[in-house]
Formats: C-alpha cells, sequence, structure tokens
C-alpha cells in the first residue's frame, strides 16, 4: 500500500477485511494470512508503517490444527489489527524521508561495512552532519513505529 492509504482505523480496518474476504475467497485452502501495509514502496523491506492484520484461528498465528486445514473449519477466525497511529506526530519532511530511506539502503547493500562509514558518507552526500543523520533517523523511525 502507498501513502495514499486510508489513515483512520475504522477505514483502514474496513480495507484490510475487504481484501482479507477477496483473498480468502479466491483460495479458499488459506489457513493463515498476514497482511501488512506501508507508507511507500521503500519500506516493504523493512517493518511495516501502517497496519498488520493477521487472519487465523482466535487471530493468532500457530493454532491451525490438521482438521481445521483439512475441513477448512473457519468458525472461530479472527481478524488481529495492529494499527500504526499517526496522531499527534509531525509527518518528516520529503526531505528527511529521503536521508532516512538512503542510509537504511546503504546499510544493507553491504553488511560488512561499518556503519560508522556508511553514516559518514549519507551525511556528507546531503551536506549534514553525522549527528544530524542520527535525529532524522530516529525522527523518522518513531514517526513510521507510530511513536512520540
Amino acid at each position: 500500500m502507498v501513502s495514499n492509504a486510508p489513515t483512520d482505523e475504522n477505514t483502514l480496518r474496513n480495507l484490510i477485511s475487504k481484501i482479507i474476504d477477496e483473498e480468502t475467497s479466491k483460495d479458499p485452502d488459506i489457513d493463515e494470512l498476514i497482511l501488512l501495509l506501508y507508507e511507500n514502496e521503500e519500506e516493504i523491506s523493512g517493518f511495516y508503517s501502517i497496519a498488520k492484520a493477521i487472519w487465523a484461528p482466535k487471530g493468532e498465528l500457530g493454532n491451525v490444527t490438521p482438521e481445521i486445514a483439512h475441513n477448512n473449519i473457519r468458525s472461530n477466525y479472527r481478524t488481529s489489527f495492529d494499527i500504526r497511529s499517526k496522531e499527534g506526530l509531525a509527518k518528516p519532511s520529503k526531505r528527511e524521508f529521503d536521508i532516512y530511506y538512503k542510509f537504511d539502503k546503504e546499510l544493507w547493500k553491504d553488511p560488512n561495512v561499518d556503519e560508522e562509514i556508511i553514516k559518514k558518507r549519507v551525511a556528507r552526500s546531503f551536506g549534514i552532519s553525522e549527528d544530524e543523520l542520527d535525529e532524522i533517523y530516529l525522527k523518522v523511525a518513531k514517526w513510521k513505529l507510530g511513536e512520540k
């Protein structure tokens, strides 16, 4: 899901429920489903920033028994939601997101390179200090997690 995703909780729950209904209708042999919603494509390799939903027995993974799987018993299936609230948080600027994603991408590109070397390189490329990069990275990460 991209940045034009709905942000109010009821709309998100309805959208997620609709997606789960569509997917499980297409394939009735699905026994568990996890749906992760992201702010944009750059986040897909990381933690979800909008919501996570689990469709499974009791709304929890790992409760599928052979009987449930074989007979497609869905009476105790629930969807559990973890929706990241951004209420009261200032959205980082596009530049701050760009800095965050550049640093994150460089970290994953070559995990054998020392993080401090990558930090210096990325900070220099944006004309900011390493301390500023740390502040921006933390600000964006907290926003993505919905933390103050």
